[in-house]
């Protein structure tokens, strides 16, 4: 565990209101979420934040890891412990019970099996939104890594995406909004079946099953269409 006290994070704290609430949920992340929570305790910012913990009944030692950080740094450790999965039911967690109880001006997000490695993250991130009050949102580069052969992906997606969309005037919360998909292309996923594999995924609520019904069914019309183009019945799609 990080030798860390509570104390020594609160003092640098210029007031006790807390201005950034931090949305970290979790199933099942054992061998993650203490990295992930350290992580973010490392962050040095003058202002106050909070730490919202959601574990949907994780059936691991997730749970019992949280519970010894938030031991030790119980006035920036605020979990919820679910006794039944609540993702399963198809429950928004985030929209239920984590936004509900933010008392941040800002939220950020950390998922359980995610980490940050710049302590100054947050700082620089609220300090920006401060002084430009006509941005919403903002976010950092990110890097893949391999936990079973430990090696970082060299190709980091992000903010260089946005940077190059909003440069010739596209709207940079709609490109952050597709984000998922771009990466997919990244990795060899066609752009249709990128989009159609995010979209399956909104319109199912995150539901396991509905995604996947959805993306067969974008899958089978995708192929669809291409045979109709290479025939040159429709060519104007360009797919």
């Amino acid at each position: 565990m990080i030798d860390l006290k509570e104390s020594d994070i609160l003092k640098n704290w210029k007031y006790n209101d807390i201005l950034l609430s931090i949305n970290t949920m979790t199933y099942n992340h054992e061998k993650y979420i203490a990295q992930c929570i350290e992580g973010i305790l490392m962050q040095k910012t003058n202002f106050a934040f909070e730490l919202l913990i959601h574990d949907d009944a994780s059936t691991n030692n997730t749970a019992a890891i949280i519970k010894e950080y938030e031991k030790k740094y119980p006035n920036i450790i605020k979990p919820i412990y679910q006794t039944e999965n609540k993702w399963s039911k198809g429950i928004k967690i985030s929209a239920t019970y984590q936004y509900p109880r933010a008392k941040g001006k800002y939220i950020a997000v950390c998922e359980g099996d995610d980490y940050w490695i710049d302590e100054n993250k947050l700082q620089m991130q609220v300090d920006f939104l401060e002084n430009n009050p006509e941005y919403g949102m903002c976010y950092t580069k990110a890097r893949q890594y391999n936990q079973k052969e430990m090696f970082f992906y060299k190709k980091s997606f992000g903010s260089g995406f946005v940077a190059l969309f909003a440069s010739v005037g596209i709207n940079p919360l709609l490109v952050a909004a597709i984000l998922p998909c771009i990466c997919g292309v990244m990795y060899g996923i066609t752009p249709p079946l990128a989009l159609g594999m995010y979209a399956g995924i909104s319109i199912a609520e995150s539901d396991f099953g509905k995604t996947v019904r959805n993306g067969m069914w974008w899958g089978v019309t995708q192929y669809l269409l291409e045979v109709i183009v290479l025939l040159g019945l429709l060519p104007i799609l360009g797919l």
